[in-house]
């Protein structure tokens, strides 16, 4: 009898340990970055170290899934109106922040729970003229906002506290796509009362409700550390964060050989790449992964300008279009470390419909009359190379390419007062989704149509989009909106940002890497 009870026994710890070690995986994900941070207030949050720091330390309402789809976060569940400008959000209970101190006292557990109160605070508190965040037009459209900014209201009246855990926000008009706008990394919770403490210095200390709590910010490095009272841990089977510490190196000397065995995840510049790529085989243990970001780099035509008089803007897209696939520009164009085609890494999905004109590139003999194009662009070291390039192989076609580069602030004038003498520009813009993507370069009324592009059908369509909000209606005009880009559309090539990263084989579940929306989903990772 006493045999077989101490068979039982063992097998009870031997399961249990087998638990213990299928789910505690841990492990300090230590990474080195290019950029240095320079503020974790995520109102300020401008650079991409700051948003991949600020994405584990803070929530926003809804979220992106892996198919450019809103999903909820923090908030339970969501309705809107049919009018498509009310939107109620529900919000999950028992969602706390990260502990912190005030007058050198932990404020406790309940105290930190967060309430629909939190998030009209926050919201307001980005928005708010005095605090000067680029970011606050977000809520620009929200009923109240103007008068606020202006000072003449203490608060912004769309946005109302319906209870405890359910917040309303209304807009002037009527505008689904509104809902992208609270996915971004901006659009987060935070506690007011240590946001607003003189002595408890937010921007060097962030508080917030992510899988990551705040650790230190060094002179050379920012530590981030498990959060055990994660809210997630209430809501699925699973728990997480899987890592107990991530480490953000960002003053680290650029020599690949004797760093890299330090770090799990390996961010490289220019020269780095260059070196990586001439001794692959001598970085075993480490794979090479680009990182999209949401920066869209593109050449346009100028509709805008009379030369659009003298040629045919038709005739000279296929041109070029034909030349650059004959070359294969954007295969070989030399930025592959900071790019990549969108042919093969598609941020928005119709992107791919978009790099060139159907059929271009197929009629390699290239009759034409053009003896020169004029470009213009700014003087940033990318869009200097891009032109470089283009300049190269367009000689090569018995083609000048005259460059005229302006600075960032007389390029952005220019293209507004559509005072640019030229067939074509170069632009780099930042999207988060689709509609933001055709709203702003399409629709004829955008402030961001630079390219003068007018499609009356189009038109309709985007107006369209701002007042449905059922999958089935949008997913339908989406293909529409892609079927007459793909057969007309300004663009003679586009590029999407990326980082090169070298990743080590020891970090578990890199799958998340591959996606955009879901490449600084650190709490799903473990070192093994």
């Amino acid at each position: 009898m006493k045999f077989k009870t101490y068979i039982i026994i063992i097998l009870i710890l031997l399961f249990n340990i087998s638990l213990v070690s299928a789910t505690s995986y841990g492990g300090d994900l230590k990474i080195k970055v290019e950029l240095r941070p320079l503020n974790l207030n995520p109102i300020y949050a401008e650079n991409e170290t700051e948003i991949m720091i600020n994405k584990q330390i803070f929530d926003s309402l809804v979220n992106y899934n892996g198919q450019d789809e809103i999903i909820s976060n923090l908030a339970e569940s969501w309705e809107v109106n049919n009018d498509s400008n009310l939107f109620i959000f529900n919000l999950k209970e028992a969602v706390y922040f990260h502990p912190y101190k005030i007058g050198g006292k932990e404020v406790s557990l309940r105290e930190r729970e967060v309430t629909a109160e939190d998030w009209k605070w926050s919201f307001e508190y980005l928005a708010a003229s005095n605090n000067k965040s680029s970011n606050a037009e977000l809520f620009n459209k929200i009923k109240g906002f103007a008068e606020y900014i202006r000072g003449e209201n203490t608060e912004i009246t769309g946005i109302r506290v319906k209870d405890k855990y359910q917040l309303e926000i209304e807009l002037k008009e009527s505008y689904f796509p509104f809902i992208y706008n609270l996915a971004k990394e901006e659009a987060v919770v935070m506690p007011a009362e240590a946001v607003l403490n003189s002595n408890f210095n937010f921007s060097k200390a962030p508080i917030g409700t992510g899988g990551f709590k705040f650790g230190n910010f060094s002179k050379n490095k920012v530590t981030l550390l498990k959060n055990n009272n994660y809210w997630k841990n209430n809501y699925q089977k699973e728990k997480h964060p899987y890592l107990n510490k991530i480490e953000i190196n960002f003053a680290v000397e650029n020599n690949l050989k004797e760093n890299l065995t330090e770090f799990n995840l390996y961010q490289l510049n220019s020269e780095e790449f260059i070196d990586y790529q001439k001794e692959k085989d001598k970085y075993s243990g480490y794979q090479l992964k680009k990182l999209a970001d949401n920066s869209v780099y593109f050449a346009g035509l100028n509709y805008n300008s009379n030369l659009s008089q003298e040629n045919n803007y038709n005739d000279l897209q296929e041109i070029l279009s034909s030349i650059i696939n004959k070359n294969n520009f954007i295969d070989n164009i030399n930025l592959n470390n900071f790019i990549l085609p969108t042919n093969n890494y598609d941020l928005q999905p119709f992107l791919y419909y978009l790099n060139t004109k159907p059929g271009a590139g197929k009629n390699n003999d290239l009759n034409h009359n053009l003896e020169k194009i004029k470009l213009v662009i700014n003087d940033s070291k990318t869009n200097i190379k891009i032109a470089n390039d283009l300049e190269r192989i367009l000689k090569a076609e018995n083609i000048d390419l005259e460059i005229k580069k302006y600075s960032w602030t007389e390029y952005i004038n220019k293209l507004k007062f559509k005072n640019l003498n030229s067939h074509l520009f170069i632009m780099t813009a930042n999207y988060n989704s689709q509609f933001e993507f055709i709203n702003d370069n399409f629709y004829s009324n955008s402030n961001s149509n630079y390219f003068g592009y007018q499609n009356e059908r189009l038109d309709n369509l985007i107006d369209y989009l701002k007042l449905v909000n059922d999958k089935q209606s949008t997913e339908k005009a989406y293909q529409i909106i892609t079927n007459i880009l793909s057969e007309n559309n300004p663009f003679i090539f586009i590029f999407q940002g990326a980082d090169s990263y070298l990743v080590s084989d020891k970090l578990k579940k890199q799958e998340g890497f591959e996606n955009y929306f879901e490449k600084y989903n650190f709490e799903i990772l473990y070192v093994e």
